[in-house]
């Protein structure tokens, strides 16, 4: 009986490990994939947002056609 409860528990042991090792690197690839979509919509967001006060600016600084001589 030794013989066979021997390897059962080492192979459970290293079933389990690698079972935990996958949900890890699954839940990392995961966290890894939103947090890459964040940046890229704040990378958009920051685009739009560096347009819009561009011209703005360029509004602020250009003369008025109707200003008064």
């Amino acid at each position: 009986m030794f013989i066979f409860f021997v390897p059962l528990v080492f192979m459970g042991a290293f079933f389990m490990l690698n079972l935990t090792l996958a949900v890890i690197n699954s839940k990392f690839t995961e966290a890894h994939h939103a947090q890459e979509e964040a940046d890229a919509e704040e990378a958009k967001n920051a685009t739009k947002r560096a347009h819009i006060e561009n011209e703005l600016e360029s509004a602020t600084n250009s003369k008025d056609e109707m200003s008064i001589n």
